[in-house]
């Protein structure tokens, strides 16, 4: 059957109920089987898809178990409730600050346990405001006689209620995030030995694994090798080649949630400020910039992951010398341009002036 967004989930599960495998089903990609333009219907569609399937010509779409699929219900609805409290974050934030109370001013972070208490205790009206900044407070970014001449300003009596049920919704929001992620750790209970595989990898935390495991599960055999796992995601290069030249090309579409958790790991690695992965990120931004070094490094977690869960074993750093080779590169050929447009070339370790034949450096005395 054609894969079309997610209306193949409901036909794909009522044939598996009735004995259906993953051996005699195939899904596959629209891109791969579309039809000429003005030449579309139902009928011509059946026709051509049954051609392929008795000619083989058909690459079939990777499909996870039911299991796998289940987890992926869940950990995109993560992710959606994830989104759902930023945006309300930021949309109370606004309230705020349109209210005069800039709170950026006084937390570093106004959904914190500290900050959530005495605001709680601010919208409530309480009359010991100041015990609780100075109990609740003593580790915030400002002080107490700080935070006490914010939130003195009056408020209208009409946005007071408005501003609490934006403060309860917010508070919900969060409850929900981690209600999901309690299913999905539940529900993942017995694949724990390859979540505790994946956290290995530096930048791959708890819930970034558990994201990551929900898409691919532990079953990586329809992939034949790593340059095949990282184009189904959407994270290498693409290919665009005609009449022998080839065109620049952006990245291959994928699986945009995958794709999503696997480029905020690869910035995470490079916040890491340290260890080999840090030093190939490094080296990937000199070479091609920070964005595009982002990709690769995405590109570069991806292999490690289809190694980790093809062979069972955890991540094991080995030391590489690539930014080095990378730096050694760029001051090669800065020094290059350098001395070839100031007139000078090298002899014998001797850095002289090519017309004259003066002697101005011995290269190894510097040395």
């Amino acid at each position: 059957m054609e894969s079309t967004g997610v209306l193949w989930r409901a036909p794909y599960e009522s044939l598996e109920d009735v004995g259906f495998g993953a051996e005699q089903l195939a899904l596959v990609n629209a891109r791969d089987i579309k039809a000429m333009v003005g030449r579309k219907t139902d009928r011509q569609d059946a026709i051509r898809l049954a051609e392929y399937a008795r000619l083989g010509k058909f690459r079939k779409s990777f499909v996870p178990t039911r299991e796998i699929r289940d987890q992926r219900l869940i950990a995109r609805d993560f992710r959606k409730c994830k989104n759902d409290e930023s945006r309300h974050r930021n949309r109370v934030q606004k309230t705020f600050n349109a209210l005069g109370l800039r709170l950026s001013a006084i937390f570093s972070n106004f959904t914190g346990k500290a900050a959530t208490a005495i605001l709680d205790a601010w919208c409530d009206g309480v009359d010991n405001l100041k015990e609780v900044v100075e109990i609740k407070g003593g580790r915030l970014k400002a002080g107490t006689e700080a935070i006490l001449e914010m939130l003195s300003k009056a408020i209208p009596e009409i946005v007071m209620p408005h501003l609490r049920k934006q403060r309860e919704h917010l508070t919900y929001l969060q409850k929900r995030t981690d209600d999901v992620m309690a299913t999905l750790r539940k529900a993942q209970q017995p694949y724990q030995e390859s979540i505790d595989l994946l956290t290995t990898i530096p930048g791959i935390k708890e819930t970034a694994a558990r994201l990551i495991f929900a898409e691919i599960g532990d079953d990586l055999s329809s992939f034949p090798n790593a340059e095949h796992f990282a184009s189904w995601i959407g994270v290498c290069p693409g290919n665009n080649e005609s009449a022998g030249h080839a065109h620049r090309s952006g990245t291959p579409k994928g699986n945009k949630y995958l794709r999503t958790v696997r480029i905020e790991c690869a910035q995470a690695v490079g916040l890491m400020r340290k260890g080999v992965l840090f030093q190939r990120f490094q080296a990937f931004a000199i070479k091609k910039g920070r964005l595009r070094g982002v990709m690769a490094m995405a590109h570069l977690l991806a292999r490690i992951i289809f190694s980790i869960l093809k062979s069972r074993t955890p991540y094991r750093e080995v030391s590489s010398t690539t930014l080095r080779d990378v730096n050694v590169k760029k001051v090669t050929a800065a020094m290059t341009t350098a001395i070839r447009t100031a007139g000078l070339t090298l002899r014998d370790g001797l850095l002289v002036v090519e017309k004259t034949g003066e002697i101005l450096v011995d290269v190894e005395d510097c040395a």
